[in-house]
């Protein structure tokens, strides 16, 4: 048998639904569907080992800057179209939200440093253990990419330092996540090291949502886009130096007269409005978007993070009726056609990806 290569994200979406995991790692199928959108987590967090390998800030921001061109150009290549306008104004916003959220992080977390970099952000791959075996096993292999090992300064502890972007921060649910629990597991077993504690820095997602603001409209005529306007004076500068095609005339509004009641009405904020909100909010208050926890894990959770593990690579091999459990299918890239019906029609709207775990380095045993 050959070795089998598992990951987190793998063994989470197993244990979540058996079903949508047959589609996306048995049958290795992803959609063909273009989501235009940065992953502002992977950006910040490049730029967090950006500085962290060098020390520098401005290293930090290049780092990002230039993984969100890399993401841009694989979005072409990929799909062998050009971004339209809209795609593109997405993808500067979330470079732009990445770099606030670096900043905040640069901000807030960097004076609190009080250690050293022991071991640098870097994939691992270990093999299972069976539960109470002391043997490694040699069908199963855990595989993964951890951030940075760090050092207290004045006990030398080992440390992992998790940097994470949430849209929430649940503190009760990070003494039970089962990533890190993982991780750990992995560390110990790759370096010898007692690493039990971990430095969580959580940077939370805005939750501002597009608002409605007033505003003023000057309708144009047919067939023509009406001019909006934002403040009451770039309504009467314009008024004043009204163009040929406009039906109104200067002296049907006397100085004086609050004529901006005319063209007043409510209307969703630009994108370009929102995105200025969003920026300056994140600036405005940086250490309510950076938040730091510092957990110690028992070993006992540790060693059963990595029993449960093997247990669930071993599950993947036995034959199953995969169904679906209902409770994962908002998040599921096959609930409307896939889990309804296999059918050649619906296969079709995906294709098969040459890699199992695409996000990893080339591997031996990748792709069984």
């Amino acid at each position: 048998m050959a070795t089998r290569i598992v990951t987190h994200s793998e063994a989470s979406c197993f244990t979540g639904c058996r079903l949508e995991w047959y589609f996306k790692y048995d049958q290795r199928l992803t959609t063909k569907t273009r989501s235009v959108a940065l992953n502002v987590g992977v950006l910040v967090h490049e730029g967090v080992y950006g500085f962290y390998s060098t020390g520098s800030k401005e290293h930090a921001y290049e780092s990002l800057a230039g993984l969100a061109g890399e993401m841009r150009t694989k979005l072409v290549k990929n799909h062998g179209e050009a971004l339209t306008d809209e795609e593109m104004k997405k993808l500067v916003f979330g470079e732009k939200l990445a770099q606030a959220l670096l900043w905040a992080y640069l901000e807030v977390f960097v004076p609190m440093d009080n250690f050293e970099l022991a071991l640098p952000e870097e994939p691992f791959l270990i093999s299972m253990l069976p539960p109470g075996g002391k043997r490694a096993s040699s069908k199963y292999k855990y595989a993964g990419r951890t951030d940075m090992i760090v050092r207290m300064r004045g006990t030398g502890r080992p440390v992992l330092l998790e940097n994470k972007t949430k849209g929430i921060i649940d503190e009760e649910a990070l003494y039970r996540d089962d990533q890190v629990l993982r991780y750990l597991h992995a560390k110990q077993r790759e370096t010898g090291w007692e690493i039990n504690d971990v430095i969580w820095r959580i940077l939370l997602r805005p939750q501002l949502r597009i608002s409605k603001v007033k505003g003023y409209m000057v309708d144009l005529g047919p067939d023509k886009t009406p001019l909006c306007f934002t403040r009451k004076t770039d309504l009467k500068n314009y008024l004043k130096d009204e163009s040929p095609s406009m039906s109104f005339k200067k002296e049907d509004y006397p100085e004086g007269e609050d004529y901006s009641t005319k063209y007043l009405f409510d209307r969703e904020e630009t994108l370009d409005e929102y995105h200025g909100r969003v920026l300056d909010d994140v600036r405005s208050r940086p250490e309510h978007y950076a938040r730091q926890f510092y957990i110690t894990y028992p070993q006992s959770e540790i060693d059963r993070a990595g029993e449960r593990l093997h247990h669930i690579a071993s599950d993947m091999h036995k034959p199953s009726i995969y169904r679906c459990p209902g409770v994962r299918c908002m998040m599921c890239n096959f609930k409307s056609d896939l889990c309804i019906e296999d059918s050649p029609q619906n296969r079709a709207k995906y294709y098969v990806r040459p890699k199992l775990h695409p996000e990893l380095p080339a591997m031996p045993g990748e792709g069984t």
